[in-house]
């Protein structure tokens, strides 16, 4: 077989493991398939199917005691999986490029974004000193970054998650690789910069030729499917036969699978209805409502019960949510109760399983509400809104009762079960300093409407509606974004 005819990368009965030689734990076992050139592969799996071990494999970069015990990898006739390291080196970046997983942690965070790319062109022998700077320039801008002087100067964390994948893209791509491995490269970005980095990507491999293998979850867990989705809903109260109030005026907005929307306005904004009709506590005047895909717009009955077990609240003040005379262990074992889980000793299990969860010990179970601090009683009251494994929590100005320090630990916890649990958030505050912290994107409302929608960033660094400047301009002090 020709060169031109063979395949560029050729991966046959791949096993790989981990642990020692005498009990290994086996994570890829008879892989095998083929990249022709100018061929885009997708290696597709649930989480641990041994998607990114495979990538990793093919590169040379397994983790800790990871290594090939059998099999083959074939890049452009040459063994791969035989190479040493110092060979190896020759080919990755320069052959192969790699777009990694999070953009967060895989730039340094304390080089320059434009050194960061010099440096991989200076180490491939494509540029000296001087002419890399000029390089480092011209990637920025076919990354498709605005401003590429400013955006070389500036450290990773001052860039969004989007840019900073871009500049992976970039860094990549940046020595002409004959092979791109994309390992979920938009997996950390919110569903609107998905789509930018897809079709980005998509763009360069057709101008520089590369074929490309890109590792993805399974497509019935793709994250780039919205969770929920709300169109054109409106809501009108009936104050007495003559007058009405309309509440909420054709509202749109997506929540994303294991992402946060915030709803962001005045008090009497109509944000905490639409959140209510989003999850059919309320039922709309007009417009559509879908969760997971289905229409729950109309649901009565059995299949509306059955939506309470996914989709929980948690409410603003802890202590007028959760019943007083209760026992912390009756609170958060209720929902478990009503929907009858387990045997008593397996919801006690899973009452202590949860505290465990929110950073409260059980010694807190035999205590009342009232004998908690607010804080507290705002981890028993998200608790007990995880008890049932829901996928969308409305968070209904979760910290706006309590002071800033605790304020931070609660936003904290919201972040790590999210990560933890794949969680996706509606979340409901007039407070842009915090939600700020917490959000992807967010929906700004006034009197009834949304009238600004866009990624955390853009709302707060480029806002276009003359509502959202006020709101912007009545933060006291400076604001950090640590998403």
């Amino acid at each position: 077989m020709s060169t031109l005819t063979a395949p560029l990368l050729e991966v046959d009965d791949l096993r790989v493991a981990y642990g020692s030689d005498d009990d290994p734990v086996v994570a890829v076992d008879g892989v095998g398939f083929t990249v022709a050139r100018g061929e885009v592969v997708a290696v597709v799996g649930e989480s641990g199917s041994g998607k990114s071990t495979t990538a990793h494999a093919i590169i040379g970069l397994l983790s800790g005691s990871g290594r090939v015990v059998g099999g083959t990898v074939t890049f452009d006739g040459q063994r791969l999986d035989t190479l040493p390291e110092r060979a190896f080196e020759k080919v990755r970046g320069a052959r192969i490029g790699l777009v990694p997983q999070d953009p967060t942690t895989s730039l340094n965070p304390v080089i320059r974004i434009g050194d960061q790319i010099a440096e991989t062109l200076r180490i491939h022998g494509l540029a000296d000193r001087r002419t890399a700077k000029l390089e480092a320039l011209r990637i920025l801008e076919e990354a498709g970054l605005d401003n590429p002087e400013l955006r070389a100067k500036q450290y990773p964390q001052a860039l969004s998650g989007g840019q900073r994948q871009r500049v992976l893209i970039g860094i990549a791509l940046a020595c002409g690789p004959d092979l791109v491995i994309a390992d979920e490269p938009t997996s950390a970005l919110d569903v609107t910069v998905q789509r930018r980095i897809l079709d980005h990507l998509e763009a360069r491999i057709a101008e520089t030729g590369a074929p490309s293998l890109t590792d993805t979850v399974r497509p019935d867990r793709v994250p780039a499917e919205p969770l929920l989705t709300v169109t054109d809903v409106s809501k009108t109260f009936r104050i007495d036969r003559r007058t009405s109030l309309d509440a909420v005026r054709s509202v749109s907005f997506e929540v994303p699978r294991g992402r946060t929307l915030s709803l962001v306005g005045e008090s009497g904004s109509g944000k905490s209805t639409v959140a209510r009709i989003a999850i059919r506590l309320e039922t709309p005047t007009s417009g559509r409502i879908r969760f997971d895909g289905n229409d729950i717009t109309g649901l009565r009955g059995r299949n509306l019960r059955a939506l309470r077990r996914r989709v929980q609240i948690v409410h603003q003040n802890p202590y007028a949510s959760l019943k007083p005379k209760l026992k912390i262990r009756d609170i958060v074992a209720e929902p478990l109760g009503a929907f009858g889980i387990g045997s008593k000793a397996e919801r006690a299990m899973r009452v202590a399983e949860l505290l465990d969860q929110v950073a409260l010990s059980t010694a807190h179970l035999d205590r009342t509400p009232a004998e908690l601090s607010g804080g507290q009683r705002q981890r028993v009251a998200i608790a007990r809104a995880i008890a049932l494994h829901p996928e969308l929590l409305v968070l209904d100005e979760p910290v706006s009762a309590l002071d800033v320090s605790v304020q931070a630990q609660i936003l904290d916890l919201l972040t790590d079960l999210q990560n933890e649990l794949g969680l996706s958030y509606l979340f409901i505050s007039h407070d842009l300093a915090v939600v700020r912290q917490i959000s992807d994107t967010v929906a700004v409302m006034r009197s009834g409407e949304v009238v600004e929608f866009g990624t955390t960033t853009d709302i707060f660094d480029n806002p276009q509606h003359e509502y959202t400047r006020v709101l912007l301009d009545a933060i006291p002090g400076k604001v950090r974004h640590v998403r």
